[in-house]
């Protein structure tokens, strides 16, 4: 069985540094998540059931998927020496400030939030 802290510390662990291209990636999974949840809820909008248990699970995705993103947000910006409280902002400016860091270049060397990125502290 595959070791899963690894998964649980990119989409919800604080510490660490995170690259461009991971950040990127674990974004748009996020995102994908939230676009099956809502395309699930509008599918079944007519129906009242289904959508009612739909719309709980759209309400339990976009909770997760927020803190996640504010996780991969908090890393990202350990990578380019930032503290992680710049994530706030994350919260409104959703895909502009995703898009911004994931095209931002990180500190090549070790930096005070971790020696490389891709791995906890």
């Amino acid at each position: 069985m595959p070791d899963l802290s690894l998964f649980f510390w990119l989409f919800f662990g604080t510490s660490g540094r995170l690259g461009r291209g991971v950040f990127a990636l674990a974004c748009a999974f996020s995102y994908l998540a939230r676009f099956f949840a809502v395309y699930q809820v509008v599918r079944y909008s007519t129906e009242t059931e289904p959508s009612t248990g739909w719309t709980t699970v759209l309400l339990i995705t976009l909770l997760v998927s927020l803190w996640a993103n504010v996780a991969l947000s908090i890393k990202r910006l350990h990578d380019l020496g930032l503290p992680g409280l710049w994530a706030i902002p994350t919260v409104v400016f959703d895909i502009l400030a995703i898009i911004v860091l994931a095209l931002l270049p990180g500190n090549t060397g070790p930096n005070r939030y971790g020696e490389r990125t891709n791995q906890p502290r």
